[in-house]
């Protein structure tokens, strides 16, 4: 049977919430690979006015978590010994069946082109691109290439949707996130 995830909102501030959950499981002797924060797998759609009222004090952070299913009496007993003052509050919690995050990529490097068509096909297992389109122009090479030309005599396009099981798409998210020519839209999530 394949492990459970869930997806916990947390509200409070998301620097005190990491160290916090981090170190209490770290005391306990719990592997924090297995907990995934928003802010590092695309879950924090935080737009500029988010962050200004954030700033100015007049909206409250909230956190999304994904961890696997048996974490989560860690956390609720790491919640439970938390002292009201530090003000972590647990929201939401809900089972995570499947997370998809559809991406774009638009490169003239031929190297990043490479680098990525060897990621899609050696994605961690569990994790597969749904609906790949992959397009490659080659043009002429007799004319400049710096960062500022108008055209450039290769370019690489693709989009798809990464998915499948949910540690192996976080994993895939990560990977695919380390170039800055991957745009991904919002994800989206099947729920219990």
């Amino acid at each position: 049977m394949p492990d459970r995830y869930h997806l916990i909102e947390i509200e409070g501030d998301e620097a005190f919430l990491r160290g916090y959950v981090e170190g209490y499981f770290r005391a306990r002797g719990v592997d924090v690979s297995g907990v995934y924060f928003g802010s590092d797998v695309g879950l924090d759609d935080e737009r500029f006015l988010t962050r200004l009222e954030t700033f100015f004090g007049l909206k409250v952070e909230h956190n999304l978590l994904v961890m696997k299913g048996e974490f989560r009496t860690h956390l609720e007993e790491a919640m439970s010994r938390l002292p009201d003052r530090w003000r972590l509050q647990v929201k939401a919690v809900r089972e995570v069946r499947r997370i998809r995050f559809p991406f774009r990529v638009d490169t003239p490097s031929r190297e990043v082109a490479q680098r990525l068509k060897a990621l899609f096909a050696g994605l961690p297992e569990g994790a597969r691109i749904e609906g790949a389109t992959v397009h490659e122009e080659h043009g002429d090479e007799g004319f400049e290439t710096s960062a500022y030309a108008p055209e450039h005599p290769y370019r690489f396009r693709a989009s798809g949707t990464v998915t499948g099981g949910v540690e192996p798409t976080l994993k895939a998210y990560r990977m695919l996130g380390e170039f800055e020519n991957v745009v991904f839209d919002e994800p989206e999530f099947d729920l219990a």
